[in-house]
């Protein structure tokens, strides 16, 4: 079972190329305890090339599978090191330095 501190940012993408890299940067900023688990849902774009590319987030996972944007929460929530969830969409950035969103389009979930 997870224990680890902080929060897991799970987001499940697919042909987000025009997005990621302003995403990836935006989780990159944060100064709280975090990892990153994107689960591509085979994106035919270079979604999965940025992801695997980007050196800004020291604990990002990455994990290609076909999947719906569900399938995709679950997969990540289940390889998650810890106990707090932030379910995210990619076309939607944080706002640096706090767990606040710039909008509500996040699910907040305590296991």
């Amino acid at each position: 079972m997870p224990s680890g501190k902080g929060i897991s940012i799970v987001s499940t993408v697919r042909n987000e190329e025009s997005h990621i890299r302003e995403f990836l940067d935006s989780v990159s900023g944060l100064s709280e305890p975090y990892e990153l688990i994107v689960v591509d849902a085979e994106s035919t774009d270079r979604t999965g090339e940025i992801i695997s590319s980007y050196r800004g987030i020291p604990d990002l996972k990455y994990i290609r599978k076909k999947c719906s944007r569900g399938e995709g929460r679950n997969i990540g929530a289940s390889g998650a090191n810890t106990i707090t969830f932030y379910f995210w969409m990619v076309t939607v950035s944080f706002q640096m330095d706090s767990w606040i969103p710039t909008e509500i389009y996040c699910q907040v979930i305590l296991i």
